[in-house]
């Protein structure tokens, strides 16, 4: 059951399909140099950041993506940091985007729904369950996602920690 909604994450609108696609260009570009992955560890380790590594993004296990986006929404201080150091054409995109407020705001939207759709996942596991059980947590899913779409479209975003938190940021800068 689980697959045709594994299926249905690969299909974002494209704005947010953009922005998934630029995070994993994002970490590929730090994990595939040694030297960028050293920076971004000492870089961290120097402004005591919380985390010091990014998680690889691979294609077979969609679900990795939401742990990929959170490391990279936790870190993007000490990321753009890292590329604004950087003098590649790639590194300033990067950095750009880090430092785009419409950018970080469905970086930190996508980051909200892949880490429910991981709770529904983990939900899901186990063999033990009868099958009663995942259909109604699939039904309860289903109505939660019309739910966040009506709460979306009101304006509401208290459900979505990190969107909200960045509309925040974003307003208080009064840049948006």
């Amino acid at each position: 059951m689980i697959h045709r909604y594994a299926l249905c994450t690969k299909t974002l609108p494209v704005a947010f399909k953009s922005v998934l696609d630029d995070v994993v260009a994002l970490v590929n570009f730090v994990k595939a140099n040694p030297q960028n992955t050293r920076m971004l560890r000492l870089l961290c380790q120097k402004l005591n950041a919380e985390l010091e590594t990014l998680l690889l993004h691979t294609e077979v296990r969609w679900l990795s993506r939401g742990t990929v986006l959170a490391r990279v929404e936790c870190m993007k201080t000490e990321l753009k940091e890292l590329f604004s150091r950087n003098p590649t054409d790639k590194a300033k995109r990067f950095a750009q985007h880090l430092g785009d407020s419409k950018w970080l705001a469905k970086l930190a939207y996508l980051k909200d729904i892949f880490s429910r759709l991981n709770e529904v996942n983990l939900s899901l596991q186990g063999n033990s369950a009868p099958i009663i059980d995942f259909e109604d947590k699939l039904k309860s899913f289903r109505m939660k996602l019309v739910l966040w779409n009506e709460k979306i479209i009101s304006g509401r975003y208290e459900i979505f920690d990190s969107m909200e938190r960045e509309l925040y940021i974003i307003a208080e800068r009064g840049n948006y």
